[in-house]
């Protein structure tokens, strides 16, 4: 949509593309179905997301979407049950998950303004390596 602040595409293994917005949330394009989807947290919004204001997307080996955003934290959502899980910090003051990758090692790698994070889904625990 015009007037929207985009921060990262990602195009799927599966041909979906997904747009980051800064202020507006997420969209889904699905261009083999021709379908659209937007998805943006209020109020009354039962979703579990946390945020409007996305930074950052990664696709995980199990097609999971990944989306780091500006309020402490990242959302995951599973392919399989179609949800979000939300996760925050530990430490308020990380604030944006500017950038997300899994290593070999299967621990996420998170980069935000306040250093450098793992996360291991497993166990959900949090490290952080580096301000």
């Amino acid at each position: 949509p015009c007037g929207w602040s985009f921060r990262s595409i990602l195009h799927t293994r599966a041909g979906k593309i997904w747009i980051a917005y800064a202020d507006a949330g997420l969209d889904l394009l699905d261009p083999n179905k021709g379908t659209f989807k937007h998805f943006y947290k209020n109020k009354d919004d039962v979703n579990n997301y946390l945020s409007n204001y996305f930074w950052s997307l990664f696709e995980d080996n199990e097609g999971n979407l990944w989306a780091g955003h500006s309020d402490n934290g990242f959302n995951i959502l599973n392919q399989q049950t179609k949800k979000f899980e939300s996760f925050q910090f530990p430490d308020a003051a990380t604030g944006e998950v500017y950038c997300i990758h899994i290593g070999a090692n299967g621990l996420a790698y998170l980069g935000t303004n306040n250093g450098l994070w793992t996360f291991d889904y497993k166990t959900r625990k949090f490290i952080k390596h580096y301000t």
